[in-house]
């Protein structure tokens, strides 16, 4: 494959020069009435073990040679295995590792969100020195991936679509913990965003941690008053915030995230929220229980209708596959 483009922020035109991230060329608007075709990866978790280059590298490979021809790659999120607690040189070394797959293997543009194993420097604890490093949290990723902002929109195929950053540190009984939601200067920016969307525009909304999610229902067991909890760490603690705004704007069709490894997919009003599988399965060390390592193709109709199709990437552990 081509040396891609990847990472973006903006909707300025760039070119990629050497090993440095850039912006994307802005994504052509596509015939009027013309459905777009896209590919979602979530929880890439890239690391040098495991084969992991090796199967991203076919995993990017199938999407740009599937019938469907899609032109835009969305990434939510946890794209390295993980710089949450690693030295700065080994958070490099992994983004270095992302930086030069996709460098290589691919051609499409990519948007990216980020997700919790991005952000750099153990930020759970008050007193770590990292706090000083002006690349500490997100920072560091940020730059990595060529990213202005950690949230932004565009346009592509008549379509508005919306990459949030849902991963929020917060100080939790003496510590910091993050958890899923936004910040208030964020919801602003959102509530505007979709304020000036045309009304008959549909609207994508991609996160890394689920606006709703029924996944982490597996398993699980109601409490001594028969009831089941949610955690913030696992589903976006905002979330009824979303319903509400999202009632106001009925033209938000579809929403994607990541983060749970698992597969799901539930319709509330006019919106329907699927959790995608992961790419790396049980962070190349075994598969997901509930999916295969694997990605999605959509196709986004101009009415706001979708086609879904969850394609599995053929992973097996201990196995360099042909790319």
């Amino acid at each position: 494959m081509a040396a891609g483009v990847f990472g973006t922020t903006s909707r300025k035109a760039a070119a990629l020069t050497g090993t440095e991230m850039s912006n994307p060329p802005i994504i052509p608007p596509g015939a009027a009435g013309q459905p777009l075709t896209i590919a979602h990866i979530t929880d890439v978790h890239i690391i040098d073990k495991f084969n992991a280059e090796q199967w991203v590298s076919k995993a990017l490979h199938m999407i740009q040679s599937h019938p469907k021809k899609p032109s835009i790659i969305l990434n939510t999120g946890d794209c390295v295995m993980d710089t949450a607690r690693q030295k700065k040189d080994e958070a490099l070394h992994l983004w270095n590792v992302w930086k030069t797959t996709f460098k290589r293997e691919n051609s499409l543009p990519l948007h990216t969100c980020l997700g919790n194993h991005d952000v750099w420097g153990d930020v759970m604890k008050l007193d770590t020195p990292l706090r000083n490093d002006p690349q500490f949290g997100r920072k560091l990723a940020l730059d990595q991936l060529g990213m202005d902002s950690p949230y932004h929109s565009f346009d592509a195929g008549g379509w508005h679509i919306i990459m949030l950053d849902s991963v929020f540190v917060e100080k939790y009984n003496g510590h910091f913990a993050w958890v899923g939601r936004l910040d208030d200067k964020q919801w602003a920016w959102l509530e505007a965003d979709l304020a000036k969307t045309p009304a008959d525009k549909p609207v994508l909304v991609c996160s890394h941690i689920p606006i709703m999610q029924v996944a982490s229902m597996n398993g699980m067991k109601p409490d001594k008053d028969r009831s089941y909890t949610f955690t913030e760490r696992w589903m976006m603690g905002d979330a009824h915030k979303f319903v509400a705004l999202f009632r106001k704007h009925p033209n938000v069709k579809l929403c994607l995230s990541g983060h749970l490894h698992s597969l799901d997919r539930l319709e509330l009003n006019y919106t329907t929220y699927i959790c995608d599988g992961s790419v790396c399965g049980g962070k190349w060390r075994g598969a997901s229980p509930l999916h295969p390592p694997g990605f999605s193709i959509l196709t986004l109709n101009p009415n706001g209708s979708f086609e879904y199709e969850y394609i599995p990437i053929g992973w097996k552990e201990g196995v360099i596959p042909k790319v």
